[in-house]
């Protein structure tokens, strides 16, 4: 089965609708669980040791309308549970007419059928499409270029920070966005690379 491309840019925009009609405030953290759950009608179902017998820490349910999660990242992991969150939203949004397309019906059968069908490159795709949507759901483009900007005026002039002062930047904005700090560096690494070759080039080793 053929997962069709969708540019960065085009998930952006898509996730920038999502966010006007179901969070238009931008009111940091984006209450993603509260939004899958009361506005999407999706049920969150933690499941025990999803993770360590399946090496996931979440999925789709076969009706796309259920966001399986595992239990002691549910429970234990707030920021990383609600970026899994996010990404099956993306899910959701994304791939749900594709599967009804090619199936039409919600059995399992149908489910399992759906997602052997899928080459390893097909599987990919769909995976980075959903990252790439969840990542901007939590980082609204207006909000992260705000605070990470001003975290960096806070801490002095760009020239005089290296890479040892990376948990200074990283620590406050993963706070206000309510994601972990790998997800935030990930994220500020990618969109904003000039600033990251500043902190090493200024890095005396």
């Amino acid at each position: 089965m053929q997962v069709p491309y969708v540019s960065n840019e085009s998930l952006f925009n898509i996730a920038e609708k999502f966010l006007d009609e179901y969070h238009n405030s931008r009111i940091l953290p984006v209450p993603i669980e509260e939004i899958a759950e009361s506005k999407l009608g999706l049920m969150i179902l933690p499941i025990s040791k999803l993770e360590s017998l399946c090496d996931i820490s979440g999925t789709i349910g076969k009706d796309f309308n259920t966001i399986l999660i595992d239990e002691e990242t549910y429970k234990n992991q707030e920021n990383r549970a609600r970026f899994t969150i996010a990404h099956e939203v993306g899910h959701v949004i994304l791939h749900k007419q594709l599967f009804e397309k090619e199936n039409g019906k919600y059995s399992i059968e149908d489910f399992v059928r759906f997602q052997n069908g899928l080459s390893s490159n097909a599987y990919k795709r769909l995976e980075i499409q959903a990252f790439r949507f969840g990542e901007s759901i939590l980082f609204p483009k207006d909000k992260i270029d705000e605070i990470f900007t001003s975290t960096l005026e806070r801490l002095g002039d760009i020239n005089s920070l290296a890479i040892t002062d990376l948990e200074k930047i990283i620590s406050p904005i993963s706070s206000k966005f309510g994601v972990s700090g790998r997800a935030t560096y990930n994220k500020l690494k990618r969109d904003y690379p000039s600033v990251f070759e500043s902190l090493m080039s200024n890095t005396p080793f």
